[in-house]
């Protein structure tokens, strides 16, 4: 049940990212609790080396980068596909 709660929130964050490529402005408190989310997610699998956290770090490291600098549009949808798949193999 965890994990497929953790997959949504991994879709979430897709979609987020994906309208952040389209140039849709966003609320930036909803991207800090998406980066809150994503690091606290990821930290207890960290020292394991999970793929799938580094990808959660990464997506993390994207979201902060994107509040203090313009991201070219094809590493939000890399960063959107990554995640989607994630939580696409999440849910199943």
């Amino acid at each position: 049940m965890l994990t497929k709660v953790l997959g949504a929130v991994d879709l979430i964050t897709a979609l987020f990212l994906f309208l952040m490529a389209i140039k849709l402005t966003l609320p930036v408190q909803l991207t800090i609790v998406l980066i809150i989310v994503l690091a606290v997610k990821s930290l207890p699998f960290l020292l394991s080396f999970c793929i799938g956290s580094l990808i959660d770090v990464g997506i993390a490291a994207v979201l902060v980068l994107s509040l203090f600098l313009a991201i070219p549009v094809l590493i939000y949808l890399i960063a959107a596909l990554l995640i989607a798949q994630k939580g696409i193999f999440s849910l199943l």
